[in-house]
């Protein structure tokens, strides 16, 4: 099976964003005392009431992803014929300036309209100051700032969430990407050992840290957590994540797509259904898995569905709209209250739509005009600068580029 773009990944990234905006819709119309009421606001709340396990999706997400960008890179083979290559200095090093030309400009981005926003609010003396935390408070203080900006603020350093709230999961993702390419080497080697066995390896690898997952629940009685236990719940998904991937390899989908479809409908079933029939937290994960295994097996019809340009396009711009929705609903929310003091229950659903559209508008221009764009620019300066600085001699007397000599690769 060769390492193909996954298309029909890109949907599900859309889908968890937006079940993590549904599920911060509730609390972010409460704080400015707005609430939805009725029979169709219990049954709204009830759905995305575990919204927050959209975030695991993201985990496993990553796991699957990067291994099957990875998986030949890092390790000597993978349960194929053709060796990939081994993990070096270099090879390590530009793994972590993919990622972080990938995360950083748009948390970059929150940060500052955060700070700036903040601070606008305290010199204009707004009205609406009361129902933010302040700037330099515990919650918005120097340091928070500081560890904010190095994406270690989950890493359990606050007794709570900092500045934009769902940043911590990217704060958790930058920990598991430090140690993803000996991970990814590791289990690449391990599952390819013996390849008859590979695929069972990986299943029992796979219900060990789902074991150890529910370890990481016992802890709060929920995988709600975030700036305390954060980083252990995310690097045990993402490694279900690399387990998951194996499985995925060994099964062929061709011959089984009948089923494949039948196990994503039972899934995606489950996803909808989960909240309202409270699904225990970890029996949602492996709901995660399933559909992730059968999206990225799926062919013919079901791929084309999961293919589609809007699905795709929404894929795209999931992360921006990850890091930018709480604070484009807020802005929404502050800018009707100012036009309309009383609000009845019909604008609080019609300011969610348009607090969504707002949402979505913000994300794609953010995504065309500062993701993407800044992205290239790090990638570009990482290898033309910074590279050159770690992985070649600079000879006495000044020569061509080309002349460089690289400096011996050094193997893990």
């Amino acid at each position: 099976m060769e390492n193909r773009y996954i298309h029909s990944l890109n949907a599900l990234r859309g889908v968890a964003a937006l079940c993590v905006f549904f599920f911060h819709a509730p609390t972010l119309l409460g704080q400015h005392g707005l609430q939805l009421q009725g029979m169709v606001a219990e049954i709204f709340v009830a759905v995305f009431s575990k919204g927050y396990l959209a975030v695991d999706l993201f985990f496993i997400l990553s796991g699957f992803v990067l291994m099957h960008v990875y998986g030949d890179k890092f390790s000597k083979s993978f349960g194929e014929p053709r060796l990939g290559q081994a993990l070096t200095r270099q090879g390590y090093w530009s793994f972590i300036q993919n990622r972080l030309a990938r995360i950083y400009p748009m948390h970059l981005l929150s940060l500052l309209v955060l700070l700036v926003w903040h601070l606008l609010l305290i010199i204009s003396g707004s009205k609406f100051i009361g129902l933010f935390q302040l700037p330099f408070l515990p919650e918005k203080s120097v340091f928070s700032l500081a560890t904010n900006l190095l994406l270690i603020q989950s890493w359990h350093l606050h007794p709570s969430t900092t500045w934009n709230s769902p940043a911590w999961s990217i704060s958790a993702e930058w920990f598991a990407y430090l140690l993803a390419p000996f991970l990814i080497a590791g289990l690449g080697r391990f599952f390819s050992a013996e390849k008859s066995w590979s695929f069972m390896r990986a299943l029992g690898l796979y219900v060990v840290f789902a074991i150890a997952l529910v370890c990481v629940y016992s802890l709060r009685q929920t995988l709600d957590v975030t700036y305390d236990f954060g980083v252990p719940r995310m690097l045990l998904e993402f490694l279900m994540g690399l387990c998951l991937y194996r499985i995925y390899r060994a099964i062929p989908p061709q011959r089984h797509q009948f089923m494949i479809a039948a196990v994503f409908w039972i899934a995606l079933f489950f996803e909808c259904v989960g909240g309202l029939l409270k699904l225990p937290d970890v029996a949602l994960i492996v709901v995660h898995s399933l559909l992730i295994l059968s999206s990225a097996l799926s062919c013919h019809r079901l791929e084309q569905v999961l293919s589609a340009k809007p699905l795709f396009y929404f894929g795209e711009i999931s992360y921006s709209f990850y890091l930018l929705h709480g604070i484009a609903m807020q802005l929404v929310l502050m800018a009707l209250l100012m036009a309309f003091p009383h609000i009845s229950q019909l604008y609080c659903w019609l300011s969610l739509l348009l607090s969504l559209a707002f949402c979505v508008t913000l994300s794609h221009l953010a995504y065309r005009y500062v993701e993407c764009p800044a992205r290239e620019w790090l990638k570009k300066a990482f290898q033309t600068k910074w590279r050159l600085r770690l992985f070649y001699r600079l000879p006495v007397d000044p020569k061509p580029l080309e002349q460089l000599q690289p400096v011996p690769q050094q193997v893990f």
